[in-house]
């Protein structure tokens, strides 16, 4: 109950007929990407983690000859973590949506472009 195919049978809206050329729409693991990126606590916890990613980015200082303090080593070692968190979700909508050759793909949204950019250059 609640979960992909609970929309009558019908897949969901958006994508297109196969995600990278492999995933048909009704292939279980395209509908259950699908259901969790439009999950509303999948998008809360990827707001939350922008979010904390912001604040993160904020507390860091820029001391003269590189030097850190103990706050500014301790925040670095949660780049990797937001940069893991980031990829997770790149993945599951490029996996849902498709990348980019059907209308609704992955990068066919100006979000989304900014949040590959993001995850690449990450």
């Amino acid at each position: 109950m609640g979960g992909p195919s609970s929309q009558g049978g019908q897949p969901p809206a958006g994508g297109g007929p196969t995600s990278l050329f492999i995933l048909s729409e009704d292939n279980i693991i395209r509908k259950y990407t699908r259901f969790i990126i439009e999950w509303p606590p999948f998008e809360y916890a990827v707001l939350l983690t922008i979010i904390a990613n912001c604040v993160v980015l904020a507390l860091e200082e820029h001391l003269p000859h590189g030097d850190k303090t103990l706050l500014a080593q301790k925040l670095e070692k949660t780049e990797a973590y937001f940069l893991g968190i980031f990829c997770v979700e790149a993945s599951l909508k490029i996996l849902a949506l498709g990348f980019v050759m059907h209308k609704h793909s992955y990068l066919r949204n100006i979000w989304n472009i900014m949040d590959f950019f993001v995850v690449v250059t990450g």
